[in-house]
């Protein structure tokens, strides 16, 4: 039962780190268009959630 419920929580979290990474994907995505369309303020407002987001994550 123990490598069961181990495999479970394995998927769950690789199932949460798949939703972490296209909340994260969709923000940078909304930051690039806001950047290349000159709404720099929005640009920046997003670049600090997705900074939040993955604080120890240098790029």
């Amino acid at each position: 039962m123990d490598s069961i419920s181990s495999d479970a929580a394995r998927d769950g979290s690789i199932c949460d780190e798949a939703i972490v990474l296209s909340v994260t994907s969709a923000l940078a995505k909304d930051a690039l268009s806001y950047f290349q369309s000159g709404k720099f303020h929005e640009c920046i407002d997003i670049l600090i959630q997705l900074n939040h987001k993955k604080r120890n994550d240098p790029k």
